[in-house]
């Protein structure tokens, strides 16, 4: 009987630990804007099941669901970040296609500029292709992916390196296989368009939604951020994607002239899903938030962590910097830290172990951050002290 008395004491306390755990009220009396979340700083995954090798675009190690579960356990409200492409299926024109959640090559990356600075150096000589090839490395993953466009023009050993090194001198090669194959934003497709097709966990964006819905409803006092970096361009074809998902009945939106409401006050009147995006939002959209509206951010652009530790400039030419500051005319801006590291076009989980540790993001918080972190965007959230450092600084 004593046994079994001390078994069920133990089970009781570990059932009131992991409730405790769980338990984000100590969140509900700040506002929106006052609170600090974790960001899961776009939603790739490193390692994709059935693929063989690492995702040469891959930020994280947990799915959306993984994620929100994953964030709820240690009390937490999760902020995410994902671009958003269109995709051409045989014969269609842009905007027939599916919107695809991914993080992967998209034409902004080839500018004119880049266009016309690196076609004139390989016309002069200056850039060597077959040397630049020839130090790339070779990446299954992308072969395997897009070997029958790529292959041919022998780009996928450049793409794995990131933009920083390959754009420049295969833009001018990139252009003329991709619209001779693809066609342009007017003209239907040859072949099929992935924009994201180096990305290997790209899904629809609706799927992405109900994703977030399906965790709205099991989970009445949890809210979901979601800032989705809109390559469409068409914020009515975002908007279609919410309602499709059913997720619209939660979305909040917010007036950029007023206080953002407590978080307790988004939970009693179940708008808990707060979605930004980054085009433009007509005042008669009823769910989406223009990012611009409240939004900055600091420098995400680093290599290395001794150039993110070195780095405390910050960003005061954004116009919600002074909202922010001053909280003027409403204090209703949101500041968005990034801490993380990019080598190549993501990230990796060894650069997450030298950045997601409590010295380096206290020291982000409180020096760059000015103490007003609403965003902490990580790669790998799964990695290191992030989201008991946010706790400690929310509880603070």
């Amino acid at each position: 009987m004593k046994k079994f008395a001390i078994i069920f004491l133990i089970s009781f306390v570990l059932i009131v630990k992991a409730s405790d755990a769980e338990d984000t009220s100590y969140l509900h009396g700040k506002r929106l804007s006052d609170a600090s979340f974790v960001e899961m700083h776009n939603m790739s995954r490193y390692n994709e099941p059935g693929w063989q090798y690492p995702s040469p675009t891959g930020n994280q190690n947990l799915t959306v669901p993984q994620a929100l579960e994953y964030a709820k356990e240690r009390g937490a409200i999760l902020s995410m970040k994902t671009p958003a492409h269109w995709t051409k299926e045989l014969g269609q024109r842009k905007g027939e296609g599916p919107i695809m959640a991914a993080h992967g090559m998209y034409r902004r990356t080839f500018d004119d500029d880049y266009y016309s600075e690196f076609g004139k150096l390989m016309q002069e000589g200056e850039v060597d292709i077959e040397k630049v090839f020839a130090e790339l490395g070779e990446m299954p993953v992308v072969q395997e992916a897009i070997a029958p466009l790529l292959k041919k023009y022998r780009m996928y050993k450049a793409i794995v390196d990131g933009y920083r090194y390959w754009s420049k001198p295969v833009a001018q090669m990139e252009r003329v296989a991709r619209e001779s194959t693809y066609g342009s934003d007017d003209t239907a497709a040859r072949i099929p368009f992935e924009p994201c097709v180096i990305d290997p966990s790209a899904r629809p964006l609706v799927q992405v939604l109900t994703e977030i819905k399906t965790f709205l409803d099991k989970n009445r006092q949890q809210l979901v951020m979601l800032k989705i970096e809109n390559v469409t361009d068409s914020t009515d074809a975002i908007t279609q994607q919410l309602q499709e998902a059913g997720i619209e009945t939660y979305a909040y939106k917010q007036d950029k002239d007023t206080l953002w409401p407590t978080i307790e006050e988004l939970v009693e009147s179940n708008k808990r899903f707060i979605p930004f995006i980054t085009t433009d939002v007509s005042k008669d959209n009823a769910f989406l938030n223009a990012s611009s509206d409240f939004i900055w951010s600091a420098n995400w652009d680093y290599q290395t962590k001794a150039e993110l530790v070195a780095d405390h400039h910050v960003p005061t030419d954004n116009p919600n910097y002074e909202r922010c500051e001053s909280g003027k005319p409403v204090a209703n801006a949101m500041y968005r830290l990034p801490c993380h590291l990019t080598q190549g076009f993501a990230g990796r989980p060894d650069l997450a172990e030298q950045v997601n540790v409590r010295e380096v993001i206290l020291e982000r918080m409180r020096s760059i951050g000015k103490g007003k972190p609403t965003f902490l965007p990580l790669d790998f959230i799964d990695i290191g002290d992030g989201f008991d450092v946010v706790r400690e600084w929310n509880e603070g």
